[in-house]
């Protein structure tokens, strides 16, 4: 005899989960806008292939350290404001990109991507775990399957929108830039940066506009009772593995969320490694 299965989730959960799965599609136009950016500053800074992976390691990198203390902070604040936090944050990142276009500075883009990246990682400690207690445990690896779903549709729009509103198509050979005189190279450099500013601001926007629904959102504060202390890749797997890591860690769910997003280091040195090769490669051919 078949048996049901578990719901999805519960009526009185229906729209805390709907809000915190919009969260999933947010954050992917932060990750998946690092590979317009790569190209595009790299063209704009005449960057090196080490230099324009920092681009990646920064954004990982923020990951890696914002996740223990979110855990942390989760502990004494909860879900909601943890969430709030995370994205208010993602907001002044995403601001501080139209300073950074207008200065010019490749590095305060690096600082700009670290910032929202703290905030990404403070949601993403945040919201996996939410997720997964707004129904029946039974359920929660397809309610966070279903979530970061959302993430894959981001995944999908945002290199469109980055190619649309971002890369501006004009392209020059190596010798036409050379050519150039240092206003004009000048004036170039800066008109490439210029182009991030509206998408940002626009990004800017959209985090402040779903931290104000949530923050007048009545969402259940879940606190995690005493449990068995345990007998984050972006694909498929990534929602049913988190989904099952933290499954049955009671007071310990938001530390081993915190720890599984830390894992998204790789993302941060990996890059670099390769850039650093594919720098020193035209010298090994020579030589």
């Amino acid at each position: 005899m078949k048996h049901p299965s578990a719901p999805l989730t519960e009526r009185r959960y229906t729209v805390a989960f709907v809000l915190v799965t919009s969260l999933f599609f947010m954050w992917a136009l932060g990750v998946n806008l690092n590979d317009i950016l790569i190209p595009h500053l790299k063209k704009a800074f005449r960057l090196t292939d080490l230099q324009s992976s920092l681009i990646q390691s920064a954004f990982f990198g923020g990951y890696f350290l914002a996740a223990l203390p979110a855990g942390w902070l989760m502990e004494r604040i909860g879900y909601k404001k943890g969430i709030l936090l995370g994205l208010l944050t993602c907001a002044v990142g995403a601001f501080l990109f139209i300073p950074a276009a207008s200065i010019g500075l490749y590095g305060f883009f690096l600082f700009a991507l670290f910032v929202m990246a703290c905030g990404q990682g403070v949601l993403e400690v945040a919201a996996n775990p939410y997720v997964t207690i707004l129904g029946p445990p039974e359920s929660s690896e397809r309610r966070l399957n279903l979530a970061q779903s959302f993430n894959a549709v981001g995944a999908v729009v945002t290199p469109i929108i980055g190619r649309a509103f971002i890369l501006s198509g004009i392209e020059y050979s190596a010798s036409q830039i050379s050519a150039m005189s240092p206003e004009q190279s000048a004036a170039y450099s800066a008109m490439e940066a210029s182009r991030v500013r509206g998408p940002y601001l626009a990004i800017t926007a959209l985090f402040l506009l779903v931290a104000g629904l949530l923050y007048f959102a009545r969402l259940p504060e879940i606190r995690e009772v005493g449990g068995e202390a345990a007998a984050l890749f972006d694909s498929i797997m990534f929602p049913t593995v988190f989904a099952l890591g933290v499954k049955n860690l009671g007071i310990y769910t938001k530390l081993g969320s915190a720890l599984l997003v830390m894992s998204i280091i790789g993302g941060a040195i990996v890059p670099a490694v390769m850039g650093t090769s594919l720098t020193q490669a035209p010298y090994k051919k020579r030589l």
